[in-house]
């Protein structure tokens, strides 16, 4: 899953900040500053000088006349109010859902699987309902390749692929689950999450998932399972490869820049 998924926001921060593009997406890029500029009310207009200043700024070999159809099209996607900027900063499992999903009949790996569907689709009932102003079904599938392949990274789980496994691949434990009726399986690929259907609804805080991409590991934390402990700068849940890791890569990799950066001016204070 992309890290910036549902976080638009800090995807545009992080644009702004670095004042370049931060990837070779530069549709993509442009469409979100586009529709940022939107928001503070800018005009067509205003919105296309400011794409080219960004594009000349922050593009090599940038030329008007080769890059005006991305710009045209960012503004012409950033001025349809029906595209908007969404941010989803945390998804929250209530003490309820945490409770039924332990007390049900699986292994904890399986049921760190069941904790991450509840979240996937609880990020996109919300993504709908930003996009569409309203939750237009109650009903909760999940299902398609990207989907299930997402599933797989974010649950943190792995399987046993030799012959003597019953559970190989999520296939596989998608056909278990629907044998336990967990969840139902429907047409071209889909699933019915049939256990959300029997949660009571609470507004109390269990867990709160602000990584989308490490969203097994918040179950595996709440049990204290399998090493995984908080970064110590974000708070974002890792697994300890060993005890002295301490930071999640990016926390990891800034401090290691500070340690560099302060090293040089230590060094330049001595001359």
């Amino acid at each position: 899953m992309n890290k910036y998924q549902y976080k638009d926001r800090d995807y545009i921060n992080d644009i702004l900040k670095n004042n370049k593009f931060t990837s070779k997406f530069y549709s993509t890029e442009l469409k979100l500053l586009a529709r940022h500029y939107r928001e503070l009310g800018g005009s067509e207009e205003e919105i296309k000088n400011k794409l080219h200043e960004f594009c000349k700024n922050g593009m090599e070999k940038y030329n008007p006349a080769i890059h005006y159809r991305i710009i045209n099209n960012a503004v012409s996607h950033g001025m349809n109010e029906h595209n908007k900027i969404v941010q989803i900063d945390n998804i929250v499992v209530s003490l309820p859902e945490i409770n039924y999903i332990d007390r049900l009949d699986l292994p904890h790996e399986y049921k760190r699987v069941i904790f991450t569907l509840l979240v996937l689709q609880r990020l996109l009932k919300k993504y709908l309902e930003i996009k569409d102003g309203d939750i237009k079904s109650k009903e909760y599938y999940f299902g398609g390749y990207k989907n299930y392949r997402d599933l797989v990274s974010v649950a943190k789980i792995s399987f046993d692929k030799r012959k003597k496994s019953k559970i190989k691949n999520i296939h596989d434990l998608v056909r278990l689950l629907h044998d336990k009726e967990i969840v139902e399986i429907a047409n071209n690929g889909n699933i019915k999450l049939l256990f959300m259907y029997d949660i009571p609804s609470d507004d109390s805080e269990g867990i709160i998932v602000k990584d989308y991409n490490e969203i097994g590991y918040y179950y595996d934390l709440y049990h204290g399972e399998n090493r995984v402990k908080k970064c110590e700068s974000c708070g974002i849940p890792i697994k300890q490869s060993n005890n002295k890791k301490k930071y999640c890569n990016p926390c990891a990799r800034n401090i290691n820049i500070q340690k560099t950066v302060d090293n040089r001016k230590f060094k330049s204070s001595l001359k």
